[in-house]
């Protein structure tokens, strides 16, 4: 195994997040970015176009017009490409799954942060497991 160089170290350890609001849980992400949880602190730092991004963090309800716009946000991305799905409407279309389409119909999910919306500790644990390479 090779060793990383600081460089190295901290790209690997820390995201730039491209971020799809939707709906109630943009509150919860707003408190899990704002000074008390701090996800600066962990290196992760938001990207304002899709091509300086490596985690898509799409949260709250999807349709079906959201859908193929996600997907190109998606595409977009340079690789390695991670996404967390924040809240039960884009895990499971959540309280309007008949209209309602998961996440991971769009794209391929690497972590969820469940609740309806999540607390910030649920969205950190998330954005910590990605960091340990930890899928589910």
């Amino acid at each position: 195994m090779e060793a990383l160089g600081i460089g190295q170290w901290a790209e690997k350890n820390s995201y730039r997040y491209f971020l799809v609001p939707s709906t109630c849980c943009a509150s919860e992400w707003i408190q899990t970015s704002a000074c008390r949880y701090d996800l600066e602190r962990f290196g992760c730092v938001e990207a304002h176009s899709p091509k300086d991004a490596d985690l898509l963090v799409v949260q709250g309800f999807i349709s079906e017009k959201l859908a193929p716009q996600i997907k190109e946000i998606f595409d977009e991305m340079p690789e390695p490409k991670k996404v967390l799905a924040i809240g039960a409407c884009a895990s499971q279309g959540g309280a309007f799954f008949e209209k309602g389409i998961p996440l991971d119909q769009v794209v391929k999910v690497d972590v969820w942060s469940a609740g309806c919306p999540p607390r910030p500790e649920s969205i950190m644990n998330a954005i910590l497991s990605l960091s340990k390479g930890a899928r589910g």
